[in-house]
């Protein structure tokens, strides 16, 4: 169930960057606007549709969200080895004094993004192979 409503999270995060602008890593690349607000959109049905059928425990969209969720590690992986963090705000429009104010704290870097990708993606796989037993095999 956890998984159903991690894919539902994912499902509705787009809707935040409405007021801010569409901005999506694309392996190496930062695409925006309508571009980026399509990419957005499919992925929303995607996930609808993997929550939906993971609530079911469905064999097959576990795999599916599996390998999206692949998906999107690896481009975000390797576009924040190209771009920094703040390169995603100055595509969204925010100010340069707020961008300033962040480079200023620290905590934003490369570095720390890919160690946060990474982070991340290992701590979910952990979670998702947990998971699979109660799956239903085919």
């Amino acid at each position: 169930m956890a998984h159903s409503f991690f894919l539902l999270y994912m499902a509705v995060l787009p809707l935040f960057f409405i007021s801010y602008g569409f901005v999506a890593p694309f392996f190496g690349t930062l695409i925006d606007r309508w571009p980026a607000a399509f990419l957005w959109f499919g992925n929303s049905i995607i996930c609808i549709y993997l929550a939906i059928e993971v609530f079911r425990l469905n064999i097959r969209a576990w795999h599916y969200s599996l390998y999206l969720f692949l998906l999107w590690t690896v481009s975000s992986f390797v576009t924040f080895i190209y771009h920094d963090y703040t390169d995603i705000y100055e595509y969204m429009n925010v100010p340069a004094e707020s961008v300033a104010l962040m480079e200023n704290m620290g905590y934003i870097s490369r570095s720390n993004m890919l160690v946060l990708i990474v982070l991340t993606f290992v701590s979910y796989l952990i979670f998702y192979f947990y998971a699979k037993k109660y799956f239903k095999q085919k």
